[in-house]
């Protein structure tokens, strides 16, 4: 203490004094001994700005006294940096302390409290303490990572977790997954990072591994699509298999299958069932989509034709096809003999009979078709032959017969001549008189035997 007369000036020299790095003195006010009631000094000095300045003029004598407050330091230490401080508190106050259970950031890591280092309620968010000196404390926290696995179940879908640092996380994904119903089928390749440093996956090919969580993480469960692929012809199923998407597959299928041989067969037009019909027995097909391709077949029968002058039109027909067979219908003739188509003899799925050397014939089934023909006299070529046998007739009857025939006729001929003169002679006697003595002779047709000679002469001539 000092004794200062009234209207000087007194300062003091520090408002803080330490005593030690966590506790203190700091000045609060000046007040008169002797009146505790009396508060803080009322100064008229206009220079002072409050009563807890550090300098006062004394308006009165009397003894003036500087209060100090003893002051401890808290200490807040923390791993997040919005919630590390430290403050002065008076020596006995009761603080209250707080902090979030959980504190998350944008970079997909946060902080859940897990205890304070000292304190009345250490393992509470919110805690208390006394400081009755220097309180320094820590408040722990678990660093939690987020963590996303993709495509677990095939449908590309992401789940989101959070994971302690430093624990082992299980990845886990089906090995496969089937849906008959849309012929689909997926099976499990590897675990992908998507996102986060180089994980160290202990067994990136098995769908049940394990990770430990250092780091924000994102995986991805990588599986191989395969599409069911069925082929068949008409004998039935081909292949029926698992194919991976994206692959191209072979097919392959007979060109031709013969069900009896020189009746029936199958022969190969196209595969159908893919973006367009192809018409190769062998191709590749790239399989994006389940498919169901089929072969397709026609069915042909064999169309025999026989015929003992030759035909056309057989061969192998697709069923009810109409097969053109023709044979010829008047074939080379043998002396008065002609052969003469009659008709066909079908005989098979179906037995028909047609009479014309052209014909269609609807294709049901193997046929054997026959050309029958008939034999005819040739009227043409006989008259021609009879009349060649009565002209050489004639003339050997001319050669050998002839002079006795011209004999025998001439006598005949002669004897006739008579006769005719003595009838003519008689004949022109009754006609003067008939006639008013105008002669008129008639003239009669020559004997059958003259009319005879003179065609001997001439065929003999």
């Amino acid at each position: 203490s000092i004794q200062v007369d009234p209207g000087d000036q007194v300062c003091l020299k520090d408002d803080l004094h330490y005593i030690s790095e966590g506790s203190r003195y700091r000045f609060e006010s000046w007040r008169v001994e002797n009146q505790p009631d009396s508060g803080v000094v009322q100064t008229p000095i206009q220079i002072l700005e409050s009563p807890t300045a550090q300098c006062i003029v004394p308006a009165t004598p009397g003894v003036y006294i500087a209060d100090f407050v003893y002051e401890v330091m808290i200490q807040v230490r923390s791993q997040v940096r919005e919630h590390q401080r430290s403050w002065w508190t008076p020596r006995g106050e009761v603080v209250d302390l707080s902090v979030p259970d959980v504190i998350e950031t944008d970079d997909d890591i946060r902080y859940r409290f897990s205890e304070w280092s000292g304190g009345e309620a250490p393992f509470s968010p919110h805690n208390r303490v006394v400081a009755l000196r220097s309180v320094d404390l820590t408040v722990f926290w678990t660093t939690e990572y987020r963590v996303k696995l993709e495509n677990l179940h095939g449908n590309h879908d992401v789940v989101s977790q959070w994971h302690r640092e430093g624990s082992t996380l299980v990845l886990r994904a089906l090995p496969e997954i089937f849906d008959a119903e849309e012929r689909r089928r997926q099976t499990f390749r590897r675990w992908e990072v998507v996102s986060g440093p180089l994980a160290q996956v202990k067994d990136a090919r098995n769908s049940s591994s394990a990770v430990v969580v250092d780091a924000p993480y994102h995986f991805r469960a990588v599986f191989d699509e395969y599409f069911l692929v069925e082929a068949k012809n008409f004998q039935g199923t081909l292949l029926k298999e698992w194919v991976r998407a994206g692959d191209r597959l072979k097919l392959t299928t007979p060109n031709s299958v013969e069900i009896s041989p020189d009746e029936e067969r199958y022969v190969f037009r196209s595969w159908n069932g893919g973006d367009s019909p192809v018409e190769t027995d062998t191709t590749h097909v790239l399989v994006d989509r389940p498919l169901v391709m089929e072969a397709i077949y026609e069915r042909q029968f064999k169309v025999n034709l026989s015929s003992p002058y030759g035909g056309a039109g057989d061969g192998w027909y697709t069923q009810g096809e109409k097969a053109l067979v023709m044979v010829p219908e008047e074939p080379q003739s043998m002396l008065f003999f002609k052969r003469t188509f009659d008709s066909f003899l079908g005989t098979g799925a179906e037995s028909t009979v047609m009479d014309t050397p052209t014909a269609l014939v609807p294709v049901n089934g193997p046929m054997n078709i026959v050309a029958t023909y008939r034999s005819d006299i040739n009227t043409r070529v006989l008259a021609i032959v009879i009349g060649l046998l009565v002209v050489g007739i004639l003339a050997y009857v001319g050669t050998e017969w002839g002079p006795r025939i011209l004999r025998f006729l001439q006598d005949r001929t002669m004897s006739s001549t008579e006769t005719d003169h003595q009838g003519n002679s008689i004949a022109a006697g009754s006609g003067h008189g008939d006639n008013g003595g105008t002669a008129s002779v008639r003239r009669r047709r020559l004997p059958l035997s003259r009319r005879v000679l003179m065609l001997l002469r001439r065929a003999s001539s």
